[in-house]
């Protein structure tokens, strides 16, 4: 979700074998790049024998990394010649979807205001952004940059909400009055798809990059722990699904030359 203040994250936690039966419950599948985008994945939980999230921290360490465009096409570049190059059966290759859908804070040449980016990267949408059946070899970028004015909205990749899902979201959305139903009511149509969908699970990630953060940086930010869910401070929640209470708990933080990965902002 994007508002005109903070950029909103969320993911499930689920990995399941291809036949739909729960692998693990506990997965990251959220990547913080240089503190101004949140980029996620959904599909193939392994790249050649890596876990696709350490794979996505190792490419985007590459310091020849200069911008938001250059990590978003580093992705690509290097998601298509990973699976060009990678021997596999037809049958295998029909089931291979990988995507990894970023909302990020970007600042355009000549522009003063930071502007909203959308985007995924994925093998299995074809040049109108549709979801196709069978994954392609090559990786293409779909995205846009939001003008100020433009209505901001929710963008989703991987499980897709209902329209009573999507329509019961937008009302939380507008009753919501806190940086905290916001979030809330986003973890909650996770939870709403994951009832019906056993491919999903409860066990929610939510990260937040606000607006404020990125203009008062002026530059890349580089903040691993600070009060979760304000509009002063980057944050991460955890939302285990039987405890009441969220924990904060942190992604992977990547940045152009170095990565830090299992970070933990507080215990579990």
């Amino acid at each position: 979700m994007s508002t005109p203040d903070v950029l909103i994250q969320v993911t499930d936690r689920r990995l399941t074998w291809p036949d739909g039966q729960m692998f693990n419950d506990y997965t990251n599948k959220v990547t913080i790049f240089n503190g101004r985008m949140a980029v996620s994945y959904a599909g193939l939980s392994k790249v050649l024998g890596q876990k696709t999230d350490e794979w996505l921290v190792r490419i985007l360490a590459n310091p020849t990394i200069r911008s938001l465009a250059d990590a978003v096409y580093t992705i690509q570049d290097r998601a298509t010649a990973v699976f060009r190059g990678w021997a596999r059966m037809p049958k295998e290759k029909a089931r291979h979807h990988l995507m990894f859908g970023g909302i990020a804070w970007t600042r355009q040449p000549g522009r003063e205001s930071l502007q909203v980016l959308i985007c995924f990267v994925s093998n299995c949408h074809d040049e109108h952004g549709a979801l196709q059946a069978e994954a392609r070899d090559d990786f293409r970028v779909h995205g846009r940059i939001l003008e100020p004015g433009e209505p901001h909205g929710f963008f989703t990749i991987g499980a897709a909400l209902s329209t009573e899902e999507r329509q019961r979201l937008k009302e939380r959305t507008r009753t919501a009055t806190t940086l905290d139903d916001l979030t809330a009511g986003l973890v909650q149509a996770v939870r709403e798809v994951a009832a019906r969908d056993g491919t999903v699970s409860k066990n929610v990630l939510a990260v937040t990059i606000p607006r404020a953060v990125v203009e008062r940086a002026g530059r890349d930010v580089m903040l691993l722990a600070g009060p979760p869910l304000t509009l002063n401070a980057l944050g991460s929640v955890y939302f285990p699904e039987n405890r009441q209470a969220p924990i904060q708990y942190g992604p992977y933080f990547v940045y152009a030359g170095s990565g830090v990965s299992g970070f933990q902002a507080g215990p579990l």
